[in-house]
């Protein structure tokens, strides 16, 4: 499967989606429909990291349609969205993407350059947001 959908954890509360080969925007949002899916049965704070394969590629027109109906569609329980990339141009337009189409009161979307930085950000959220409650 081109989008790659698996927890990272055995207590199923981060989720990874990794893009592999080349894949659809059709396949970007039926995986999208199925992390929507298993959110929302969780009932408990989860969090989801992006990540491409190297060597993959994402679909040609404007990603921005897309990604706002992932902010759209993804369920009050999410704490974190955190997109993992080194690409300077895509951290430009995911931090565009973030400052005209605001979060959700309980969601965040953040950039990271490795899978170990977006697991320490979610980590290091929950311990704040316990400090909170």
């Amino acid at each position: 499967m081109p989008l790659k959908v698996e927890w990272l954890d055995t207590q199923r509360t981060i989720m990874c989606c990794t893009g592999e080969d080349a894949w659809t925007w059709g396949e970007y949002h039926e995986a999208l429909e199925d992390i929507a899916r298993q959110f929302i049965a969780a009932q408990r704070r989860v969090d989801l990291i992006i990540m491409r394969a190297p060597g993959s590629a994402t679909p040609k027109g404007s990603s921005m349609p897309h990604y706002q109906r992932a902010m759209r569609i993804m369920p009050p329980n999410v704490g974190l969205m955190v997109m993992v990339t080194t690409n300077a141009f895509a951290r430009t337009i995911v931090s565009i993407f973030s400052k005209v189409y605001p979060s959700k009161e309980n969601m965040k979307l953040v950039m990271v350059g490795t899978l170990a930085e977006a697991q320490t950000r979610i980590n290091n959220d929950r311990i704040k947001q316990a400090q909170v409650a």
